[in-house]
């Protein structure tokens, strides 16, 4: 008798960690903040500008760079921030949040910020953020 007590309790607990386990998984969530200008791939590299690919812009092919430093706040679906980040040279950013059905991001670079919700399922993918085209006075050549 002692030993099946003994057994339902290991059982009893072992059910209480794997459910306090599964309220808190957790997802990696990545992506890249990107944005287009006009000056040439060369000059911008010289000011520390990471060039991240090609792109068109309207009727015109434009140069894409990351976004160094934008600052990102994702929350969950009850509008609790669940992760904060800056991107690093290239734009990119990787952070582990707690699961939730969707995320509401908020992303803000060199005063232009875009809110955007995304499903958990496009989450988990690699999420591309672009913040447009920008006035080549909006960018520092410093």
């Amino acid at each position: 008798m002692r030993k099946l007590f003994h057994l339902l309790l290991a059982i009893v607990f072992l059910a209480l960690i794997a459910s306090a386990d599964a309220s808190t998984v957790q997802v990696v969530v990545s992506g890249q903040v990107v944005f287009a200008i006009d000056y040439k791939q060369s000059v911008m590299e010289e000011r520390g500008y990471q060039f991240v690919g090609e792109g068109s812009y309207g009727r015109y092919v434009t140069n894409y760079f990351g976004a160094q430093d934008a600052d990102i706040v994702i929350k969950n679906a009850k509008e609790d921030i669940v992760g904060v980040s800056k991107t690093k040279a290239d734009g990119t950013f990787t952070l582990k949040v707690d699961k939730s059905t969707f995320y509401h991001f908020t992303i803000e670079w060199r005063g232009k910020k875009i809110e955007k919700t995304i499903s958990s399922l496009d989450a988990i993918k690699s999420i591309k953020f672009d913040l447009g085209h920008f006035e080549t006075k909006q960018i520092p050549m410093d």
